[in-house]
């Protein structure tokens, strides 16, 4: 009987230690209209193109702002040997840096992933842009110096027609900035 007892008040504590958990989530987490802002009215989350979104520290202060200016899909600028697969095709995201924090900030090509509208989160192509092309991918860790910014592409590979998601930033572990580009 004790051992019943014992059992029973468990799952007392357990189901109801995990109602009050999602609960506390469920209001910590913001709407899509009010995503969470920092000191400044930043977010770590924009709509569209041209719209900065911005990268926090843990302790709450703007680290940099990321700002898609481009998005072009079927991208043929790439070299010679780096044909897409039948079926799928090229994204080109163009988008800014903009370091606002004390220190330099490195900006690493394998942060970014473009999220699909089938929920499948893409990384980069290793891709080359043709010889002579203008474009400069983002390859190598590149830093950027507090107060400045710097342009950088990301290719990515997509199944054709499948829509575009949201462009993705995580810079740091947990950390994660979204760029919604469904609508562009």
């Amino acid at each position: 009987m004790r051992k019943l007892l014992l059992a029973l008040c468990a799952l007392f504590f357990m189901v109801g230690g995990s109602a009050s958990v999602a609960m506390a989530q469920a209001d910590a987490t913001p709407a899509a209209d009010e995503p969470a802002a920092g000191a400044a009215g930043d977010t770590a989350f924009a709509r569209g193109l041209d719209a900065p979104a911005t990268y926090f520290a843990e302790n709450g202060s703007p680290v940099a702002t990321v700002t898609v200016s481009d998005v072009e899909r079927g991208w043929q600028d790439f070299g010679e040997y780096y044909e897409p697969d039948p079926g799928v095709e090229y994204v080109a995201v163009t988008f800014q840096v903009e370091s606002v924090s004390k220190s330099n900030l490195v900006v690493k090509a394998y942060d970014f992933s473009l999220l699909d509208g089938f929920g499948r989160n893409n990384s980069r192509s290793y891709v080359d842009a043709a010889e002579g092309s203008d474009v400069q991918l983002l390859d190598d860790d590149v830093a950027v110096a507090s107060g400045e910014t710097a342009e950088f592409t990301v290719v990515f590979e997509l199944f054709e027609d499948t829509e575009i998601g949201y462009f993705m930033w995580q810079p740091d572990s947990g950390v994660i900035v979204l760029v919604d580009l469904s609508e562009v």
